[in-house]
């Protein structure tokens, strides 16, 4: 698919994305959830595995974020490195003590291919989230789990946030799974952990007040048309500058609330 480069055009997918995802989250949530009980079952777990959480760009953001859940709901030791640094740097560490989770959305990122592969030579079990299933990081993975969300492709030019959250729910499943084999966690405590964390109808509000900054924000670029295209930003006057800077600041505001109002932080 050839890049977006209109910024109205990419607003409005980017909006579309983010009006789908609560509900498409949800329908995944159970096949994403036993696919990280199945996982957890038949890893090594004693003694502890010392876990790294790797990925690059926003992959490698959701893992720092994730490396929490791992601390507190399995008592795992848990770190966050970006996936070019494991080669490079942490190939020593590795071994059979050590469990690398990989999140490569297209599964074809050449720097978690890489991770894995390094891994896999220090005989380190490694397990790969990804949104595609059959891709050549799958064949590097010793355990494979796969969101399968309805997520954009438009070569990169327009973060998906459908697939960033569907990652960050597949890294909780899996702690919540693992808090229960190890012992740290009851079953019942950890079907209680889900009545928070994962309520999507309370990003209802969230969701409405992002939908009218998209549609601020395209209001705005309509008065700046011209022709097929828009007018150059030097011949916007400082009113017209600043008006869109709060518009923007408010809906960038907004969209960073979306990870903590559907607990994923």
């Amino acid at each position: 698919m050839p890049p977006i480069l209109d910024k109205a055009k990419s607003w409005e997918i980017y909006r579309d994305e983010l009006e789908r995802q609560g509900a498409a989250l949800q329908r995944r949530l159970p096949a994403i959830a036993e696919q990280a009980e199945q996982v957890a079952q038949r890893l090594a777990l004693d003694p502890a595995p010392l876990l790294y959480l790797t990925g690059s760009g926003d992959s490698y953001i959701a893992a720092v974020s994730c490396q929490h859940s791992y601390r507190e709901l399995a008592g795992l030791a848990a770190w966050a490195v970006e996936a070019f640094d494991i080669e490079q740097y942490h190939a020593p560490l590795l071994g059979a003590g050590t469990l690398l989770i990989s999140t490569s959305i297209s599964g074809r990122t050449k720097t978690a291919t890489a991770s894995l592969a390094a891994a896999r030579a220090r005989g380190t079990p490694t397990l790969l989230i990804t949104n595609s299933a059959g891709s050549p990081a799958t064949f590097l993975a010793d355990h494979v789990i796969v969101l399968d969300v309805p997520s954009i492709d438009t070569s990169g030019f327009i973060p998906s946030t459908m697939s960033y959250m569907a990652g960050m729910v597949a890294q909780h499943c899996l702690a919540l799974a693992l808090g229960v084999r190890l012992g740290k966690l009851s079953g019942a405590q950890a079907a209680l952990e889900w009545t928070p964390k994962f309520n999507f109808a309370a990003s209802g509000p969230l969701l409405a007040q992002i939908q009218q900054g998209f549609t601020d924000i395209n209001a705005q670029l309509d008065t700046y048309r011209d022709g097929d295209g828009y007018l150059p930003y030097t011949e916007l006057t400082d009113a017209d500058k600043q008006q869109m800077q709060v518009t923007l600041a408010q809906l960038s505001e907004d969209i960073a609330l979306v990870a903590g109002v559907l607990g994923l932080q």
